[in-house]
């Protein structure tokens, strides 16, 4: 399962899980029972009362269905942070990759796309961007710089839960020079061990020994070897939050 990490507007990283093209695709029929059954409703409600006798032509009742569709989306994305019915009964959720709250342009940017990547393709155009894209974006998605995520088992990056230090009267405090650092700087630092300990690739590897590096010379501290570079920057991370507890 793919992890995409998204920052809150607190500097607090969550981790999520992407949410699977099968768990999308399942959303958008629900979606579009929904969307067809209160039109329907509404339609006949309409008629009935005769307050718009021309809803009976054809073009204008495919219109007005396609237009019910666009504000079901972009209401539910702006108004309810990203969840329509469906996504909710499938616990996903549509989000910015900034952190931000989904705006009347992002929704509108999606809602208008979703025609083109599911509706009149019946959902094979954005199940390949879906499937292939490094953050399971459909073309609406990377329009609106969104993707979607599976809301349960979500997990919190933030300095508090980091490690298990209540006081600082059993702790010997190593770089005192990490109190120049920033909470933003702490959580890069976080996000890299973590990566690094999840995939213990070259690349994750690589990434923690640059940022060590750099640290060292902000702090002006010694380098630390290479096999020391996990201890160096999780220490960092109890020194600051003993010192700033």
């Amino acid at each position: 399962m793919k992890t995409i990490e998204i920052p809150t507007l607190q500097n607090v990283v969550i981790q999520y899980e992407q949410a699977s093209a099968f768990s999308r695709f399942v959303a958008a029929l629900l979606d579009l029972l929904l969307v067809s059954v209160g039109w329907f409703v509404v339609y006949l409600v309409l008629l009935y009362t005769e307050v718009l006798e021309f809803l009976a032509s054809g073009v204008v009742e495919v219109f007005s269905w396609l237009l019910f569709y666009l504000l079901y989306h972009m209401v539910c994305d702006v108004w309810n942070a990203g969840q329509t019915p469906g996504k909710s009964i499938l616990g996903i959720q549509t989000v910015r990759l900034d952190g931000r709250p989904l705006r009347w342009g992002d929704a509108f940017v999606r809602a208008i796309l979703l025609f083109l990547d599911g509706l009149f393709s019946g959902g094979f155009i954005g199940m390949l961007f879906i499937q292939t894209g490094p953050r399971s974006q459909r073309l609406g998605d990377m329009a609106a710089h969104t993707t979607v995520v599976n809301v349960r088992n979500v997990r919190s990056i933030n300095l508090s839960d980091v490690l298990n230090i209540s006081t600082a009267e059993n702790y010997t405090v190593t770089y005192p020079q990490v109190r120049q650092l920033s909470e933003a700087d702490m959580l890069l630092v976080r996000t890299v061990l973590l990566r690094w300990r999840q995939y213990p690739n070259a690349a994750h590897q690589q990434a923690a020994l640059r940022l060590a590096d750099q640290l060292a010379n902000l702090l002006q501290v010694p380098q630390p070897a290479i096999v020391d570079t996990y201890d160096f920057l999780e220490t960092l991370l109890r020194d600051y939050i003993v010192l700033t507890r």
